[in-house]
């Protein structure tokens, strides 16, 4: 395993709350070191992993399952390599043109496409157009949600802090005791929550799941759907508390 410095380094700080992110980053920096070293840039692995997942939406469309996991696995890992390459060179996109970002957004609605031509199942594809939809919704809303954010942060920084803390800032820091209290609902809070009902990189791990039969992909699939409902509603309400600026 990396050490905490490494990891808060080369990957996303958020990983460091759900096993599966702190594997899948393990696993990803010495890929990413090897590929430092033979020079490789982060968008030209942004492309490879593309093209493994255009090999693997056609693996689906053959109805070839052996070859869409290996090739879904490389696209996927590569996923978690890039970022990490992009930090390990300090290539850190500074334009809000991101690659990568379109790129993932791509490959999830072609996977999901593929998911329906293997099945050519009417529940399947409605399933799959909820998914793409709700997806792509919560996309959506996650980036308003973060760009208020960082015009709100902006402007609290020219406005002095007030001495007394209103209702909901007495509130935060009461949930924020309790979950530091009581290590139970911590366990529970960030290791259950966080690691099942979070959208990051390692939710797409399902796509695993969805070619090995029926009741796989109508499971993964509603609970796919679930997930982008729940932090779709949550994005929602974040940004009805958000002032306009």
């Amino acid at each position: 395993m990396l050490s905490n410095t490494k990891f808060l380094s080369f990957s996303n700080k958020d990983a460091l709350h759900n096993p599966f992110q702190v594997v899948l980053y393990t696993i990803a920096y010495p890929i990413a070191l090897v590929f430092r070293k033979i020079g490789l840039s982060p968008n030209c692995v942004t492309l490879i992993s593309f093209i493994f997942a255009t090999i693997a939406f056609l693996s689906l469309v053959n109805k070839n399952i052996e070859f869409f996991l290996l090739t879904w696995f490389f696209s996927y890992l590569l996923d978690y390599t890039d970022g990490t390459l992009a930090r390990l060179t300090n290539k850190i996109g500074a334009k809000a043109l991101r690659y990568d970002h379109i790129s993932d957004q791509i490959k999830v609605i072609i996977i999901f496409l593929g998911f329906g031509i293997y099945y050519q199942n009417q529940i399947i594809w409605i399933l799959i157009f909820l998914s793409s939809t709700l997806f792509l919704f919560y996309s959506l809303l996650n980036h308003e949600v973060s760009s208020a954010n960082k015009l709100t942060n902006k402007e609290k920084k020219d406005v002095p802090e007030q001495s007394s803390l209103n209702d909901v800032s007495k509130l935060k820091l009461l949930k924020r005791y309790l979950i530091r209290k009581f290590t139970v609902i911590k366990i529970i809070y960030v290791f259950v929550y966080g690691t099942f009902y979070i959208i990051n990189g390692h939710t797409l791990l399902i796509f695993f799941l969805i070619p090995l039969g029926f009741d796989c992909a109508l499971y993964s699939l509603t609970y796919f759907i679930s997930i982008c409902t729940v932090q779709s509603f949550h994005r929602l309400v974040s940004l009805s508390k958000i002032d306009k600026v």
